[in-house]
């Protein structure tokens, strides 16, 4: 399994955790894809742009392309639909890190603030560790959120597994 879901409360670093593991797998010779999960109603085109105006009369895929830049957009009901469409383009990748976003058989971790929220936003008994500043629960894998290495050793070593 290449999918790793980074889940947390708002503000608790996700986002500069992933952006860090994509760098360090990156310098490792490993392809990775990251998926971030958005607020409902985030549109990446506006009203009235041509893209956004294609999956509004039903076009299944439109992409972007830039000069230096593709981004595929599809309709989907709900964000768990993702899994269903994103299998060719997993497969293409070593690494799948997802930010607020978990499927089945995704290896889980917990991003952990205790100045946001006393509670874990993911269950205890279906993640991988937790990631903070400092080791909180003794029942759950504790990686500091600053060592980047140490938690991309961790993930070579899930993927193998």
């Amino acid at each position: 399994m290449n999918i790793f879901s980074f889940n947390g409360w708002s503000g608790t670093g996700k986002t500069t955790l992933i952006a860090k593991l994509i760098t360090e797998l990156s310098s490792r010779g490993w392809k990775v894809m990251g998926v971030k999960k958005v607020p409902e109603k985030f549109h990446l085109e506006p009203e009235g742009k041509d893209s956004r105006r294609f999956l509004e009369h039903g076009a299944d895929t439109v992409y972007l392309v830039a000069e230096r830049q593709l981004m595929k957009m599809r309709s989907i009901s709900k964000p768990e639909d993702y899994f269903i469409f994103a299998h060719e383009d997993q497969e293409e990748h070593d690494f799948v890190l997802i930010e607020g976003l978990s499927t089945k058989g995704a290896f889980i971790f917990e991003v952990y603030n205790p100045e946001i929220s006393k509670d874990l936003k993911t269950e205890k008994d279906i993640l991988n560790a937790v990631i903070s500043e400092y080791q909180v629960f003794d029942d759950i894998k504790y990686f500091n959120r600053d060592d980047i290495g140490n938690i991309a050793n961790h993930l070579e070593v899930l993927k193998k597994s």
